[in-house]
């Protein structure tokens, strides 16, 4: 099921920003301007950030833009950053994590990379995003 904004989202559609979203199956996640599934790789350093994601790792999980942490709706403003890649474009990073999008991902709310290795769609808190055992339960989603 596609994710659905937990606040309205001002701004065009495909302007790089960050939305927490929720969707029926996962839970809290954060998607871009486009709708697209936002993720974090567990190779990845997030003290200081560095990204582990080069060569062929590139042709599959495109980098978040640094631009992206200008505009933001239901993620706190005080865990977003940037840093600078070693090939010198700026790239957004959530809790640290340096973020990705997964060219697998062709419609809103994909999670096409979910269950790539070491790879997972992010939490509005910068955590992982996991399969719920029983997405039917009241309380899968902490409510």
């Amino acid at each position: 099921m596609p994710p659905t904004s937990e606040q309205a989202t001002a701004g065009n559609a495909g302007e790089p920003m960050l939305v927490a979203v929720r969707a029926f199956d996962l839970g809290r996640m954060v998607i871009d301007g486009n709708g697209d599934t936002i993720y974090i790789s567990a190779a990845d350093g997030t003290n200081p950030p560095r990204s582990a994601c080069f060569d062929s790792c590139l042709r599959t999980w495109k980098p978040v833009p640094a631009t992206a942490v200008a505009r933001l709706d239901g993620i706190d403003q005080r865990l977003v950053g940037t840093f600078t890649r070693t090939d010198s474009a700026d790239q957004a990073t959530l809790a640290g994590h340096p973020l990705y999008r997964n060219v697998n991902d062709t419609e809103p709310g994909q999670t096409s990379g979910m269950d790539a290795a070491g790879w997972s769609p992010v939490t509005p808190d910068g955590g992982k995003v996991t399969a719920v055992a029983d997405p039917g339960r009241s309380d899968a989603f902490g409510l």
